[in-house]
């Protein structure tokens, strides 16, 4: 499993975040001083499959959807002494699923800061008293999603019947 570590400003800017995030998800642990952030990413690794033409014709598709398994990482913030979650007042249909934008690190405030890229104006603060950031992969498999998934993050049991293998996957 991949896993990085970051205890600098510059290390925080390099670590392999993507996919998305349920701010409802999120976990502070004040004996272990940790924030956890579970989110999921597509594992393009773990092989692609494409949806039938059929499919993709009715949904009057350009290309090919292309779907892939879903896999569970953790975002862990040691040294948390409690965190916010922000987003933009006007906005009151806030969707479930958040992806990264930026993880960065506010000295004066002494806050590691997740910007989402969507929602607008929306992210988590989280107060510590040094950078320490984890990220790491799980073995956990929560089943298919859509590569690139801009307007649909809905996981799946299993892609679309009649999908077929491309790099190398067997479904």
């Amino acid at each position: 499993m991949r896993r990085a570590h970051a205890t600098s400003p510059e290390q925080l800017a390099t670590l392999p975040l993507g996919g998305l995030f349920d701010p409802n998800d999120i976990a502070f642990d004040a004996e272990a001083s940790c924030v956890v952030v579970p989110f999921r990413d597509t594992d393009d690794k773990a092989g692609v499959v494409e949806a039938p033409r059929a499919l993709r014709d009715l949904l009057r598709l350009r290309s090919r959807e292309r779907y892939a398994p879903w896999r569970r990482w953790l975002l862990v913030i040691y040294g948390a002494l409690g965190f916010e979650i922000y987003t933009d007042p006007e906005d009151r249909d806030m969707p479930p699923a958040w992806d990264f934008l930026e993880v960065s690190f506010d000295s004066e405030d002494s806050e590691v800061v997740i910007d989402c890229d969507y929602p607008f104006f929306a992210g988590v603060s989280v107060r510590v008293e040094r950078i320490d950031v984890v990220v790491e992969e799980t073995a956990e498999r929560l089943g298919w999603g859509r590569v690139h998934p801009w307007s649909d993050a809905a996981v799946l049991a299993a892609p679309p019947p009649g999908s077929r293998p491309i790099n190398g996957l067997r479904s």
